[in-house]
């Protein structure tokens, strides 16, 4: 097999037969996943003004996974919930679309990573080119702490190489 680095070399595995097309390692790069993280540390969590955009798509993306994770969870009598919203440019973030089939509960168990992933995610997890993700809470933060968010995604309508 042949490959294409970056600095336009070529690089052949011996006893194998050179092949005539070249595979440029961007083909295989974006065609892999990748993930961003989004945290409030401490008592940054109990403010909804933190929350907001996160990511906004440079090419279309398919969201995959969502993982979030509290230090100390919400205490208020009322629901206290975190959702993922997809918002399409010029538009306000209330205005948005839920990526989730159902929202992360912020007064689950502490330092317990709850996923979603599948059929836990709405069937609108897939963001056009500059279409945006935020982030969204419900509730009174009281005593929420130290908030992670890993949002795991996909470059869409590229193949796959797996």
């Amino acid at each position: 097999m042949q490959f294409n680095r970056p600095d336009n070399s070529i690089e052949s595995t011996p006893g194998l037969p050179v092949p005539t097309q070249l595979i440029d390692y961007r083909d295989i790069e974006n065609k892999d996943g990748f993930y961003f993280t989004f945290r409030l540390g401490g008592t940054n969590a109990q403010t909804s003004g933190n929350y907001g955009y996160v990511f906004t798509a440079r090419n279309p993306v398919e969201i995959l996974r969502v993982a979030e994770v509290h230090e100390t969870a919400g205490t208020d009598a009322g629901s206290v919930v975190l959702d993922v919203l997809k918002v399409p440019s010029g538009t306000a973030i209330g205005s948005g679309t839920s990526m989730l089939a159902s929202t992360f509960d912020l007064k689950s168990t502490a330092d317990t990573p709850v996923i979603k992933e599948g059929t836990a995610l709405s069937a609108y997890r897939r963001l056009k080119e500059n279409e945006s993700l935020a982030l969204k809470t419900t509730g009174t933060l009281t005593s929420l702490a130290g908030v992670c968010v890993t949002i795991y995604c996909q470059n869409y309508g590229r193949g796959s190489y797996k």
